[in-house]
Formats: structure tokens, sequence, C-alpha cells
């Protein structure tokens, strides 16, 4: 078997530590996919969720994270917890201004 350096892999013998680095690593990379900035760090992104990490979910009542001003890049003073259904709204009424404004088609 292959062997490989120990910092290869940022894991924990906690299954939820590696979870919730699997969905930060996740999130990020789907704003950089995104060509968003990301600023925000595992520590800071970790402290956010860590009392709310049991209500996140896909439901519309389930808490994510969004930017307060999608302007700004991804970072601990421009993010908040907000339940899921209130983050669709609020995504639609910012795609509406943009094409309002001639910014997307």
């Amino acid at each position: 078997m292959r062997q490989y350096p120990e910092t290869r892999w940022i894991a924990s013998p906690d299954p939820l530590l590696n979870r919730q680095r699997k969905q930060f690593s996740q999130q990020r990379n789907q704003a950089l996919w995104r060509e968003e900035q990301w600023e925000l760090e595992w520590e800071d992104w970790l402290a956010m969720w860590q009392p709310k990490w049991h209500l996140r979910g896909r439901s519309k009542h389930s808490i994510c994270m969004s930017r307060i001003d999608y302007s700004k890049p991804w970072r601990k003073d421009n993010v908040e917890l907000i339940v899921r259904g209130d983050h669709v709204r609020k995504q639609h009424r910012y795609k509406a201004y943009l094409k309002e404004q001639g910014l997307v088609w």
C-alpha cells in the first residue's frame, strides 16, 4: 500500500469535525467556481456554524450561510446564517435588480 505524508489530509479523529471540514471546502470551492472572492477562514466559518450545525439542511426552514452584500467577498463581516427560504427570496430580488440594471440577461 502506498504511504502518504501525514500532511496530505486534513482530518481529525472526530467524524463531526471531518464533515464540517468537508462542508467548508465544498462551500469555498463552489464560491470559487462561481468566481466569487473567498476570504473566510476555516476558524471563522467553524465558529459561526458550531452552535447551529444541527439546523443545516435543504428544506426552506433550514439554516444556510449567505452573503449580506453580494458585491463583496465571502468574509467574516459579510456573511450571515439565515433561513434558506429567506435566502432564496433575497437571491431572487438581487437577480431581478441585476436584470433591471441590464447587468445580466
